[in-house]
């Protein structure tokens, strides 16, 4: 689950965290990692080209997300969020309001 939801510590105590989930061949993953702060919700789902990306983040956190599959259909690297907590969607890398 660590590289298919991609959740992993920046700092300490999961202050900061990194959210950059691995395709790998899957067509979807559903996930919560556990931190001291509560659960980080991790949802991806592909479609064709394209990924629809959920992140939630717990409450006196901050995490960078890196939007997997963007490289396919931008052709560019992986796009990268800074995100506060709660709720947080992205379409083929971009964030949505």
């Amino acid at each position: 689950s660590a590289h298919a939801l991609g959740v992993a510590p920046v700092a300490p105590g999961f202050k900061k965290i990194l959210v950059a989930p691995q395709l790998a061949g899957l067509e979807f993953v559903h996930g919560v990692y556990p931190t001291p702060h509560g659960g980080v919700s991790v949802a991806w789902q592909r479609q064709g080209k394209h990924v629809t990306l959920r992140v939630t983040i717990p409450a006196d956190c901050e995490a960078e997300v890196r939007c997997p599959g963007t490289s396919a259909v931008a052709g560019n690297q992986h796009d990268t969020h800074r995100v506060g907590p709660g709720e947080h969607a992205f379409i083929d890398g971009v964030k949505q309001p």
